[in-house]
């Protein structure tokens, strides 16, 4: 789980991935709370994030599921936007407003560990 709080921008989330890649978590599922998050994505972010999600998968694998909760329309269209464009990718992305929601989608959306 990510907690994202206040001015989030795209070179700290590409940090964050890159992390879970460099810590061999690339194929585990994350959720990114973002409820408290007070700046929106743009166009441009979200597909540079893209982008970058798919290069790194080149190298990893397929990523795991991913859950975006925020509450923030404006946010939520964003990463509606990314959402789809990750699902072109074949990558299980999804975005809520709820909490519990993401996280029960994620249970079943996440391979059991051997």
């Amino acid at each position: 789980m990510v907690t994202t709080i206040g001015i989030v921008g795209l070179d700290d989330l590409l940090a964050v991935v890159d992390r879970q890649a460099a810590d061999g978590l690339w194929a585990y599922g994350m959720l990114y709370d973002s409820r408290r998050v007070t700046s929106v994505a743009s166009q441009t972010d979200v597909r540079t994030g893209i982008k970058h999600v798919e290069t790194l998968s080149r190298a990893h694998g397929l990523r795991g599921p991913v859950a975006f909760v925020t509450t923030v329309p404006a946010a939520f269209g964003m990463v509606r936007m990314y959402s789809t464009l990750a699902g072109q990718l074949h990558q299980a992305v999804e975005v809520f407003r709820d909490i519990g929601d993401a996280e029960r989608w994620l249970e079943t959306h996440t391979e059991a560990a051997p």
